[in-house]
């Protein structure tokens, strides 16, 4: 991760880090910056382990969105066909089964995110911060080479579904970035 800004808060003991994660900028809340804050140096590239801390999450709801092109877009598409393809439609459907979206939240602060996100794995578990819940692998960014994965911690009180999260299953929701170096 190359560190683009250390936001150092004003006791000097809390920072928000600004770094490259696989190709895009994400600000997160350094949980040890109290003990490492002396080891970062500008232009340096560190290796950190990033976790989400969810505010709330949900199954994601499964939606299909009718577009209608631009004409000029269309005559563009057209007028670039390859032999043997069919021309496209003026209107086409979206559906966003099994995407990865990782956004910032305007609003609020640096580290904070709204997402959406298929899940590779679930573990349950039993007392973070004395509650139960879920700690689950999503996969929240897309490259054209590689996945952006995340491990997220959904305690029972922010999950909003009725059944606990399942591998393969899309959920969406707002989180706090966290991250340590490795």
């Amino acid at each position: 991760f190359p560190v683009t800004i250390v936001k150092v808060w004003e006791g000097g003991l809390e920072a928000q880090i600004s770094a490259g994660w696989k190709g895009a900028e994400v600000g997160f809340f350094d949980t040890g910056f109290v003990s490492n804050r002396i080891k970062y140096r500008a232009g340096q590239n560190y290796q950190f382990r990033l976790a989400g801390i969810a505010y709330k999450a949900s199954p994601a709801e499964n939606k299909e969105y009718e577009i209608t092109r631009n004409p000029d877009e269309l005559a563009w598409l057209n007028r670039n066909l390859k032999e043997g393809e069919e021309p496209h439609e003026a209107t086409y459907k979206l559906r966003l089964d099994g995407a990865a979206m990782f956004m910032p939240v305007s609003e609020w602060d640096i580290d904070d995110y709204s997402f959406r996100a298929p899940l590779k794995s679930v573990e349950a578990f039993s007392d973070f911060l004395g509650q139960e819940g879920w700690r689950v692998r999503a996969t929240v960014m897309r490259f054209d080479d590689e996945d952006a994965d995340l491990d997220i911690w959904i305690t029972r009180h922010a999950w909003a579904g009725e059944s606990a999260p399942q591998v393969g299953q899309d959920i969406s929701g707002t989180l706090w970035l966290q991250g340590e170096l490795a």
